[in-house]
Formats: structure tokens, sequence, C-alpha cells
């Protein structure tokens, strides 16, 4: 390979240029990487790909191949180095978010602490109030059923459910609402 004409071409936008550099070059620049990847291969593709883009970037006409070479392992240091200090700089940003957001809660422990929230607040109820509830939700009671075993009529029942039902929503909206703060 003619370095001088290939890097000249290159330096002109020359396409055809830039594959014959990439032919000639990628073996020994991967195994270059490779090492300076301490062997991690997707690391070392990335470097390769970062090192290629600034090959066409910062093409220049070169004297010979040792000026190449010597241009290309800097391009590829300076690529890898880019590399780890991003990935540092993220690294940094997780943690700082890791620290400022509280942990989510488990699937379980949230129905645990639901559990708690409603069984507290069944227990503000009136004691019909909770045997209505307790009744239609847990027993699966009728409405007609409830009604003649506490002397009530059928729309009663269903009024004081209706009742029931409002406080238990507002009981817990307040306790989830406290939580998330």
């Amino acid at each position: 390979m003619d370095v001088r004409a290939v890097t000249g071409a290159l330096a002109g936008g020359d396409e055809g240029a830039f594959d014959v550099l990439h032919v000639h070059c990628r073996p020994r620049l991967w195994r270059f990487l490779l090492s300076l990847c301490h062997g991690r291969e997707h690391q070392a593709e990335d470097v390769m790909q970062e090192t290629m883009m600034r090959v066409i970037r910062y093409a220049r006409p070169l004297p010979s191949e040792q000026a190449l070479w010597g241009w290309l392992f800097r391009l590829a240091r300076s690529a890898h180095v880019d590399g780890l200090r991003r990935e540092r700089r993220h690294a940094e940003r997780r943690r700082t978010l890791e620290h400022f957001e509280p942990a989510s809660p488990t699937p379980e422990e949230a129905d645990e602490t639901l559990l708690e929230y409603l069984d507290e607040a069944l227990s503000g109820l009136e004691p019909i109030e909770r045997s209505l509830v307790e009744g239609r939700y847990l027993h699966r009671q009728k409405t007609a059923e409830m009604a003649a075993e506490h002397g009530l009529t059928p729309k009663a029942v269903e009024s004081r459910l209706a009742r029931a039902r409002a406080r238990l929503r507002e009981v817990m909206k307040r306790k989830v609402t406290r939580d998330e703060h």
C-alpha cells in the first residue's frame, strides 16, 4: 500500500481510500485494541468504530507506514481514554441519581403496606359499616341478606355501603399520598 497516496486520497474525501486503509490496517489495529481493552471484545469494537470515525474526521496525508501507525495508535488510545472517561461520568451520574432517588418497594412490600392501610381504614369505620363491607366483599353476601341480618332496608344497606366506600377511599388516598412525600 502506498501510504502517501492512500492517506492523501482519504484527506480528499475518497471513500475508496478509506476502504483500502481499513482493510490494510484493521487486523493489526484490532490486536492493539484488544490488548488495550484487556480482551473485552465489545469495548474494543466500540473503540475501533470511534477510531475509524476519527480517521475520517482528521484524515491528512502521511509520509510513511511508520507515521501512519503512530497516528492510528494515538487516535485509538485517545478514543479508548475518552470512552473510559465517558463510562466514569455515566457511572457517577447513576450513583448520584441512586443517592437521591428513593428505592422503590417491591410489589410484595407494596401489597403488604396497602393491606395494612386497608385494615387500619376498616377499623376506623362504624361497627355496622365494617360488618356491611366485610359481608359484601369478604363473604359475598347479597344486599337482601345483609338487610335482613342487620334489620335494614336494602336501600339503607346500599347507602351505608356507599358512604363506607367513600370513607375508605379517602383514608387510603391520604395514607398513600402521605407515604409518597
